[in-house]
């Protein structure tokens, strides 16, 4: 057996038991900036997404500054967003940056596309399940044997259910080519509008664990000194590739 550690620095809580594990066939990673006006309306859609599909989930990456997430976890998300985007030549850095199954790149705008891809991905991509267990603090996960012959590595997630914050973004009807009452362009909005948005599964925590052959084994990750609702583990292609393989847990206590 194999032992991580896995360690950051919040609030004690001491983990007692082991709570519901879920399968998960489609895994949304959405990648979020806070001043983007596109947001409130994507994250109507991925509501709707997950409302309606109890396999698929949404983790909600911030990539800018953010009350309540760790700054070095938010360069986390920052960097896995990218790696995301030079993995498929793709130079956009628009958001909200939508990554179905670390396979298909989309973003939060394109509301029907997000949908559809979901709804592809359930029934195209075989997602391998990985069954958690949390008992006195520690994280253990069974790690399923599969015949891919890729270089694969593993991702550890922790993440908050929910998530309230005040995003701020341009008020102007035409967010993306505003214009005066003559129709020439201009640089500033005459507004700002202010939402409250209730983000849902925000990483609080994410770590990678380091490579995995795809060999059917367990590794278990002491959990000293922190706090989650939940906690993820997402197998991949090596540098951040398609997903193969996830385990998702809601923390429980007792």
């Amino acid at each position: 057996m194999r032992l991580f550690l896995f360690t950051i620095l919040t609030a004690i809580i001491t983990f007692t038991c082991a709570s519901k594990a879920f399968a998960q066939n489609v895994i949304i990673e959405n990648f979020i900036s806070n001043g983007c006006g596109i947001v409130p309306g994507s994250e109507k859609n991925l509501k709707t997404i997950t409302d309606t599909y109890n396999d698929v989930m949404v983790l909600s990456c911030h990539v800018d500054e953010t009350p309540g997430i760790d700054p070095q976890v938010i360069k986390i998300c920052t960097d896995r967003r990218m790696s995301y985007l030079h993995r498929r030549q793709y130079n956009s850095m628009s958001s909200p940056t939508i990554m179905i199954n670390g396979r298909y790149q989309t973003k939060g705008q394109y509301e029907k596309v997000v949908s559809s891809g979901a709804k592809m991905a359930r029934v195209e991509d075989k997602i391998y399940p990985v069954s958690l267990k949390l008992i006195d603090g520690v994280l253990t996960a069974e790690l399923p044997a599969l015949d891919s012959g890729k270089d694969m590595e593993l991702w550890v997630f922790a993440y908050a259910h929910k998530r309230s914050t005040e995003i701020a973004f341009p008020g102007h009807p035409d967010d993306d080519h505003p214009h005066d009452e003559f129709g020439n362009h201009i640089e500033s909005y005459p507004m700002t509008v202010k939402e409250k948005i209730d983000f849902k599964n925000v990483v609080t925590a994410a770590k990678k664990l380091g490579p995995w052959e795809g060999r059917n084994e367990t590794i278990s990750m002491p959990l000293k000194n922190f706090k989650a609702d939940g906690f993820a583990i997402i197998a991949q292609e090596k540098n951040i590739g398609p997903i193969v393989a996830v385990g998702t847990l809601d923390a429980a206590t007792q």
